[in-house]
């Protein structure tokens, strides 16, 4: 159950993260979506008895705090239109997106206790990416347009070698180190 939810909420947590990015200031989809280390430390505690620490709560609200001030969303700094529906949905896309994100790494964490392998959740979250991605991208994101030169497709090649390979890093490390450490 811990390899199906971590790919489901892995997938899913891409689509909402990117659908925020679409339809909103980049600064406020970063601002959200920054949310997610203190929101895990609190499911880590939930679900896996880890202490909070002080120093947990500190560096939790000096990053968000440290995006905020790097992407001065408009919904604290004003200067921006956010009133469509589009941009209501990036809102609770965003927060979704950071959610999904503490609950991935509580499950990474939990998948390591009781022994999972890295590749088992790594594949999980390959193929429910690839599914959504397929099945739920085109109809909310726009049609797809296919790579039309070799230079286009070593960037693609380039971005999943590298996401895989940090997708790796991360459920090879959130395995070992407590979820609120590594959120």
């Amino acid at each position: 159950r811990i390899v199906f939810w971590r790919g489901f909420l892995g997938g899913m947590g891409f689509l909402l993260d990117y659908h925020a990015m679409a339809v909103l200031p980049l600064g406020d989809a970063m601002t959200l979506m920054s949310l997610y280390p203190f929101l895990t430390i609190f499911l880590a505690r939930v679900f896996l008895n880890e202490e909070i620490k002080s120093l947990h709560i500190v560096v939790s609200i000096t990053s968000f705090f440290g995006a905020v001030f790097i992407g001065q969303p408009t919904f604290i700094f004003g200067q921006g239109d956010s009133t469509g529906v589009l941009s209501r949905w990036g809102y609770v896309t965003g927060l979704l997106g950071s959610v999904c994100l503490a609950c991935i790494l509580t499950l990474i964490r939990k998948g390591g206790l009781i022994g999972l392998h890295t590749c088992q959740l790594l594949l999980s979250w390959a193929l429910f990416g690839l599914l959504f991605s397929v099945l739920i991208g085109p109809r909310y994101e726009g049609r797809w347009i296919w790579p039309s030169s070799a230079q286009i497709w070593s960037y693609v090649c380039g971005v999943c070698v590298v996401g895989a390979g940090t997708h790796f890093m991360l459920n090879f490390s959130g395995k070992l180190a407590p979820a609120g450490l590594v959120s």
